[in-house]
């Protein structure tokens, strides 16, 4: 198993963990939760390669923006809907930490020179 997809699945089961109200109160903090899945979105956005696709890269960028109002009307179905809204919510923080990491590094390939491997070099 490679390590995004771990990575990935730890997002979901943080995500998970965060959404239920016993597990959340055991974590000091209201934003402790939100920082630990910012922060394994930026090391599984960084190692990830997400960036390498175009198609990937706008995926990542439209599901970081959308899902958080999507998760909204979630609260229209009972009993299940606001818990699975919250969730999602937690995962979109996670993926969003995604988006930022794969925006920085394509800023960081188009600023820097490409390395030349053999060839013609002027």
């Amino acid at each position: 198993m490679s390590s995004d997809r771990i990575l990935l699945i730890l997002i979901v089961v943080v995500s998970i963990l965060a959404a239920i109200p016993a597990v959340a109160s055991l974590v000091p903090g209201d934003t402790t939760w939100a920082l630990i899945l910012v922060v394994l979105g930026l090391v599984a956005g960084g190692m990830g390669g997400y960036g390498s696709d175009m198609t990937q890269r706008i995926l990542i960028y439209v599901i970081a923006v959308s899902l958080t109002q999507i998760t909204g009307s979630l609260d229209a179905i009972p009993t299940v809907g606001h818990h699975i809204g919250h969730v999602l919510n937690h995962m979109a923080t996670g993926i969003q930490g995604i988006a930022i990491a794969v925006f920085v590094l394509a800023m960081y390939e188009r600023i820097m020179p490409a390395k030349q491997t053999g060839g013609y070099r002027p």
